[in-house]
């Protein structure tokens, strides 16, 4: 008990040493005790409860109810059949990255001051459950309530009150279920000798989807639950289920975790230290942003034992096979490209298929500019990261562009039409050009026109921004054009960008 105060205490510590670089943005000094900095704590305060939570969250949720009662009945339908699986792939993907890295992810001071002492590692795990938990809690927490909103715009008017208050109260168990699972999974693979260098456990959890064709039930249950508190139609039984499997996973957590080899978790957390000990400001400085982006590109790889080789081959070819190998090294990136071109069109399908308004196109053009599928160019900066290194290449830039980009972007071709015979409701040649405009956009986002940088999202704007309206104000054919000529232009800009 003596050992959970005081980790739990370092955690607290840490935390408040974390904020001090964030509110002295705001002129806060947190050491200065006296009454004017008092003061200025409460106006702050006031400030973020006001236009923040009041004003913000507010103008949130207002949209979210408009865009709830925009909603289709067929396009609304869809949403509750496909929110269960949603849920479902997003517990392999939390385990899958559970089962490549430890859990337990420790800072330069915890290795010193923790990983060499008696403390016992059930306490530790437990501090660090804890802590995942409530920061976890406060991304899922909002995100679900918006959700909520939207969807319960279609309920009937009797049971559409409180529906955001009863997914918010099934959100906190369904969490800790995801989390304890995926931690149990980390936790075994650190308790048992000989797991951390077994590469075929990172792929165990694929085996989860074996209980789609066989026991569908129970791999979807979590997200029908969660459907039921939305609707109203949950029951003390359902919560008491779910409850005792929490209580099972987090007994498992805690008795494995008595075994753990804080050696395998001081060097798996290395990459996490490094980036902690860049600071608050490693975001948003560029040479120090240009650091954590080296640390997370090398320190996972750096002294581990290479996973396949490259074959023997010459000039563009080798780069080309490289990508690939890249790919399969990192098994992640090859699955969050699938995921990306499948997730993206599948929404695609959704709106036009139910005759969604104009607006849900916005939406999903805002997703493709601020969450683009940054793996299509991860080799591409790196040959580009170092100017040295650049000029050894005999390519020019359009050319190790398509050499680098090629099998990344077949990957993301091949998820977008594993779900396209599902609803073939927009035309391939369209699926084929878009994914051509995200790879341009991005490549030349990393180049140079005239000695200056154009950010990917201005190109992306300007780019599928046409093809968007003129897709649903006129026709296809008409975006289709769009979208050649877009693809003409950006890849003339490409020939013709400078070298670096």
């Amino acid at each position: 008990m003596i050992e959970l105060r005081l980790l739990t205490t370092l955690r607290l510590r840490q935390w408040r040493a974390s904020l001090v670089p964030i509110l002295r943005l705001f002129g806060y000094n947190p050491d200065d005790r006296s009454i004017k900095e008092f003061l200025y704590n409460l106006y702050l305060i006031a400030f973020f409860v006001v236009w923040i939570i009041f004003g913000t969250w507010g103008a949130i949720l207002y949209q979210a109810t408009q865009l709830g009662a925009a909603l289709s009945l067929p396009l609304w339908r869809q949403l509750l059949v496909v929110l269960p699986w949603a849920l479902f792939f997003l517990l392999i993907g939390v385990v899958l990255r559970y089962a490549r890295r430890t859990p337990l992810l420790l800072s330069f001071p915890d290795i010193a001051y923790i990983a060499g002492s008696p403390a016992p590692r059930r306490a530790l795990t437990l501090v660090q459950f804890v802590q995942e938990a409530a920061q976890s809690a406060l991304i899922i927490l909002p995100l679900t309530a918006v959700i909520a909103v939207v969807l319960a715009q279609s309920l009937p008017p009797e049971i559409r009150p409180f529906a955001s208050a009863r997914t918010a109260v099934i959100t906190i168990p369904l969490l800790l279920f995801v989390l304890g699972f995926a931690w149990l999974w980390g936790v075994l693979r650190l308790s048992v000798p000989g797991l951390v260098d077994w590469r075929g456990y990172r792929w165990l959890p694929l085996l989860l989807l074996a209980l789609l064709p066989f026991w569908p039930t129970a791999a979807l249950w979590p997200g029908n639950l969660w459907l039921a508190a939305l609707t109203g139609d949950w029951s003390a039984g359902q919560v008491g289920l779910l409850s005792l499997g929490i209580g099972l996973l987090l007994v498992g957590v805690l008795a494995v975790s008595s075994r753990i080899n804080l050696i395998d978790v001081a060097d798996e957390s290395m990459t996490f230290a490094q980036i902690q000990a860049l600071g608050a400001y490693s975001r948003l400085m560029p040479g120090l942003a240009l650091a954590r982006r080296s640390i997370k590109r090398q320190a996972p790889v750096a002294g581990k034992r290479p996973f396949l080789h490259l074959p023997a081959a010459a000039g563009p070819t080798t780069l080309l096979l490289r990508s690939g190998l890249v790919l399969l090294r990192e098994g992640a990136d090859l699955l969050i490209l699938l995921g990306w071109g499948a997730a993206f069109t599948a929404a695609a399908q959704l709106i036009l298929s139910s005759g969604a308004r104009p607006e849900f196109w916005l939406y999903w053009l805002l997703g493709i500019l601020f969450f683009p599928p940054r793996k299509l160019v991860t080799t591409f900066r790196a040959d580009l990261a170092e100017p040295f290194l650049r000029q050894l290449l005999p390519l020019a830039n359009w050319q190790l562009m398509a050499v680098d980009t090629a099998v990344p972007w077949i990957l993301l071709l091949l998820g977008a039409f594993l779900v396209w015979p599902l609803q073939p409701v927009i035309s391939p040649l369209l699926i084929v050009l878009v994914s051509l405009l995200l790879v341009l956009c991005q490549g030349l986002a990393l180049l140079k026109l005239g000695r200056r940088q154009i950010p990917y999202v201005v190109l992306a704007l300007a780019a599928l921004g046409p093809v968007v309206v003129l897709g649903v104000r006129q026709s296809a054919a008409l975006a289709a054009g769009a979208a050649m000529l877009a693809v003409v232009a950006l890849a003339t800009a490409v020939v013709y960008s400078d070298n670096l």
